[in-house]
């Protein structure tokens, strides 16, 4: 059960669960509305490696609701085949990153129409450096599609991670960037890292990892599902006010 779904529903909101895979998003909503909590829960099908998927979803999103307060950018592969999108993007950069870019484009009249409204954009991290310490970059100069980024098929476990942290790299450049314009519209921005937690699909391409780092890792600071969704639901629930615009948020850093 997503925490932060679940926490957002019991203040009484509206909350709309979209996700790829359309049973696993109502098989929340249907735990999360047998709570009895104040607000309610729906499923959507969002195909975020599709950007014709994207503006379908925004498009039947503001024809079925009147108002958006609060847009948490949270989906997020890792560990993929290095194989283009069906728009020619590396796929962790145009699932995690840009799929979430243009979902605020084309959500943002309806965010600016329901302020004050904010935006959570969920980074890592690593948008700074990997576990290695190898220093995490991208090339703006580069092609949008790979921003620098090799195009070969065959890819290491440690050049997968490496896709995934320059995806969040520029996720929380892209919410900075946002920040002015936003502002602007009674939208606020914010990036933040939610926490390790190994049972996340993440993982999932390093189960054996995974098991390690679960029966271990409170030693390197891994959370529970509970302990990880906090700076998300901190970045979502407080006065927007207290929050910096464009700011990055983590429990480890600010």
């Amino acid at each position: 059960l997503d925490w932060h779904q679940q926490t957002v529903v019991r203040t009484g909101a509206k909350v709309v669960i979209a996700a790829r895979r359309l049973a696993a998003c109502e098989a929340v909503a249907t735990e999360i509305n047998g709570k009895g909590l104040a607000g309610e829960a729906f499923a959507a099908h969002l195909d975020l490696a599709s950007l014709e998927g994207v503006r379908a979803f925004a498009a039947r999103f503001t024809a079925e609701h009147d108002a958006l307060h609060i847009l948490i950018e949270n989906a997020a592969v890792n560990g993929v085949a290095n194989v283009p999108t069906v728009d020619g993007f590396e796929p962790t950069l145009g699932i995690n990153h840009y799929g979430h870019l243009l979902l605020r484009h084309e959500l943002e009249p309806l965010l600016a129409a329901s302020a004050p409204s904010r935006v959570v954009t969920v980074a890592s991290a690593l948008h700074d450096r990997l576990f290695t310490q190898e220093p995490t970059t991208i090339d703006l100069d580069a092609p949008a599609s790979h921003l620098g980024w090799t195009d070969d098929p065959k890819t290491t476990d440690l050049q997968q991670w490496m896709a995934y942290a320059r995806s969040k790299l520029a996720n929380v450049l892209s919410a900075k960037a946002a920040a002015p314009r936003l502002a602007s519209k009674g939208v606020s921005i914010v990036s933040v890292h939610p926490g390790v937690d190994v049972t996340t699909g993440l993982f999932r391409a390093w189960p054996t990892s995974a098991l390690v780092m679960g029966l271990f890792g409170r030693l390197i600071g891994v959370q529970t599902t509970w302990q990880s969704v906090q700076t998300i639901l901190f970045c979502a629930l407080e006065d927007a006010n207290a929050l910096e615009p464009g700011g990055y948020y983590s429990q480890y850093y600010n």
